[in-house]
């Protein structure tokens, strides 16, 4: 295969793999729905709470993340021609890791609490609302950095072994089988 010809035919193999994971994950039993105000205590809807909470089965989420893990390293393959291959597998995981971070579900967040009240004012009072506490914050703020931080550690180790092995053009290698 020519050098010219690799990149396009990255690029058009990550989006190949990113239609056919959505095909795959659209064909995959999904999770199962509760048709009723209450479904008993032992319900299970049989979803993770990785992309989304509940929003899909062990099956496609493995197929959301490998598809998302090839792609992402096949579109940095293409983009960047002197990628070796564990380090685009790295980017790949890291890829993985920030759409995980960014999709991990979290309690609903708002505005702080408040009440009305008023307060005296020079033309009477004056009514509107009194902040009684603190404002919401994610609680998985530091679960999210962790996620990440695996990520880039998971790039810095790919890389690592990358420049540890010998370029494939180095002269005076011999490969097996050839002189």
């Amino acid at each position: 295969m020519s050098r010219s010809r690799r990149p396009t035919l990255l690029l058009v193999g990550a989006l190949a793999v990113l239609v056919g994971m959505t095909f795959l994950v659209a064909v995959l039993p999904g999770v199962r729905i509760c048709k009723s105000m209450w479904c008993g205590y032992d319900f299970d809807p049989g979803g993770l709470d990785i992309f989304g909470r509940q929003l899909f089965t062990p099956a496609q989420t493995a197929v959301i993340a490998l598809g998302t893990l090839i792609s992402s390293a096949m579109l940095a393959a293409g983009l960047w021609l002197r990628l070796r291959f564990t380090t685009a597998i790295g980017i790949g995981a890291l890829v993985v890791t920030v759409v995980a971070a960014i999709m991990l579900p979290s309690v609903v967040t708002g505005s702080a609490p408040s009440v009305p009240c008023s307060t005296p004012g020079s033309n009477g009072r004056i009514e509107g609302t009194c902040i009684v506490g603190t404002t919401p914050m994610d609680a998985r703020s530091l679960d999210r950095a962790l996620i990440v931080l695996a990520g880039l550690a998971a790039l810095a180790l790919a890389a690592y072994v990358d420049r540890r092995r010998p370029p494939r053009d180095t002269p005076g290698r011999v490969m097996a089988g050839r002189t």
